[in-house]
């Protein structure tokens, strides 16, 4: 058997309510079993160090270098704005 440790936690109504249902309907086998998922699923989305060394500092460090790549806020809402449009057009087209 694993090494476990009980520990007691409170949570807002509305997440036990949801954790209790999720139990429920069978998404998981217990609501340890439901926290476990959770904080091991943080991992996915919490970027690690090495991540943050190989990826995003080599970008900062070129923008440091030649600002003239970066783009003022109103570009990227012109930007999102085009994608989204884009998106849309393309969506109607398939319909």
């Amino acid at each position: 058997m694993s090494d476990t440790e009980t520990i007691t936690i409170e949570l807002p109504s509305e997440l036990a309510r949801e954790l209790h249902d999720r139990v429920a309907r069978g998404e998981y086998g217990s609501e340890s079993e439901a926290v476990k998922t959770a904080l091991e699923s943080l991992d996915v989305f919490i970027p690690s160090d090495e991540w943050v060394i190989r990826e995003v500092l080599p970008v900062i460090e070129e923008c440091e270098r030649d600002p003239s790549q970066l783009l003022s806020p109103e570009e990227v809402v012109d930007r999102i704005d085009d994608l989204h449009r884009r998106t849309l057009d393309a969506r109607n087209r398939a319909a």
